[in-house]
C-alpha cells in the first residue's frame, strides 16, 4: 500500500509540474487544478510517509527520510498559502525537489532489508 500511495504521489508532483511549467505567464489560468492536483500529491505523500512509520517501533530518522519529510512541510505550506496569495510560480521549485526526494526515499526504503 506504500508503494502505490509513493507511486501516486510522484505520479501527480509530475503532472501539477508539467502543468503549471506549461501556463508560465499566461493571464488567464485555472490555478485550482493544479493546486488539486498538487494537493493530491500532497495526500499520497503524507499517507505514505506516516503508513511507512505507523507499524514501525520507531521512526527512521535518515537523510532520505528527513528531506522527504522537510520537502513534504514545505508543500503544504506553498499549497496553504497559494490560496490566498498567487504564488503557484513556487511549485515550479518545489515540486520536483519534493519528486525527486521522495523518489530516492522511495527507493532506500525499498532496497535497503533491516
Amino acid at each position: 500500500m506504500v508503494t502505490l500511495f509513493a507511486i501516486l504521489a510522484i505520479i501527480f508532483y509530475i503532472v501539477s509540474f508539467t502543468r503549471q511549467f506549461l501556463n508560465i505567464g499566461q493571464k488567464s489560468f485555472d490555478r485550482t487544478k493544479t493546486l488539486a492536483i498538487g494537493a493530491a500529491a500532497v495526500a499520497c505523500h503524507t499517507a505514505s510517509w506516516f503508513s511507512g512509520i505507523a507499524g514501525a517501533s520507531y521512526v527512521d530518522l535518515g537523510f532520505f527520510n528527513v528531506g522527504s519529510l522537510i520537502s513534504l512541510v514545505i508543500s503544504c505550506l506553498i499549497l496553504i498559502s497559494a490560496i490566498k496569495q498567487p504564488v503557484e510560480n513556487l511549485l515550479l521549485g518545489i515540486f520536483p525537489m519534493s519528486c525527486l526526494l521522495y523518489t530516492s526515499d522511495a527507493a532506500d526504503d525499498l532496497l535497503c532489508v533491516d
